[in-house]
This record gives C-alpha cells, structure tokens and sequence, in this order.
C-alpha cells in the first residue's frame, strides 16, 4: 500500500488482534509509530484487544498509559473497558475491580459485563454478584446479566431448590 494513514494502519492492527496475531498487531503498532503516524482512539482499542487476547497485562498497561502521557488522547469507555478485559481474562478479578473503582467516570454496563463475564470464567461468584448488581441497577431490564449471573452460579455448583 503506497498511502498509508491511521485509518489503513488501523485496520491491518484490528485484523491481527481479532485472529489472535497480538505480536502482528504489536508491530504494526510499532512501524505505524515509527512512519510518525499518529494513532487514534480506535488504534488504542485495537492494541489493547491484542495485549488482552494473550494475556500481555504490562504491555496492555504501557500502551494504556501512553495514550494521554504520550499521545494526548484521553481513554474512554471503550479503552477502560478493554483493560478490565486483561486483568479479567489473567484472573486478577480484584485488580480489576479495582481499576472500575478508580476510573474517572462511572463505569458503563459493558464494563461490569466484561467483569462479570471473566468471574463467570474464574468462579468468583461474589465479585460476580457486585458486578451483576451494578449492571441491573443501570439497565434493570438487560437479561445478559441475568444469563451471566445464572451461568456464574450454574458453573459453581450453586443451584437453588425450590
């Protein structure tokens, strides 16, 4: 490709990261970077999806912390949201929990989704129910929470009798 802007290096990271090439994205990060292409916030979900697939918790937090200290541009939902997917998906169930506590805005229910979904995974089921619980009480008619809650409670053995 002769014309490269952040758009073309965008997608070329967003195809790596969604098949699991985290590396692939990584580096089209880095050369992006290095033609003096400056990335946007979709580049930032993009490399943060990647860090998150296979579990690079430093590298995910180095680009997260670079997007305002080095490039200017302030995380938004989308991005905090991914970071709550790493910790979640590497088992640190608390420090995730810890990261929605401490973002600047409350936190959205994709947010508590993605956490409830990773407790799901690890069988936490008390951080499951705080999340659960602040999922309903933004959108109290939103079933996913319901299906995550039961599923949660489904894979700890936790059935109720009637």
């Amino acid at each position: 490709m002769e014309d490269r802007n952040v758009i073309s290096w965008t997608s070329m990271i967003t195809g790596f990261a969604k098949h699991g090439f985290a590396a692939g994205a990584l580096e089209m990060f880095r050369k992006m970077l290095e033609t003096g292409t400056k990335p946007n916030e979709i580049t930032f979900v993009a490399v943060l999806s990647a860090c998150s697939h296979v579990g690079m918790i430093s590298e995910g937090r180095k680009h997260f912390n670079s997007m305002y200290e080095v490039h200017g541009i302030v995380p938004r939902m989308e991005h905090y949201a991914c970071m709550v997917d790493l910790l979640g998906r590497s088992g640190l169930l608390v420090e995730a929990m810890e990261f929605i506590n401490s973002m600047p805005f409350m936190a959205d229910a994709l947010v508590w989704r993605t956490l409830l979904g990773a407790c799901r995974v690890h069988g936490n089921t008390e951080l499951g129910k705080q999340a659960a619980e602040m999922i309903l009480e933004q959108e109290p008619d939103d079933p996913a929470a319901y299906i995550l809650l039961s599923n949660l409670h489904a894979s700890a053995g936790q059935w109720r009798r009637g």
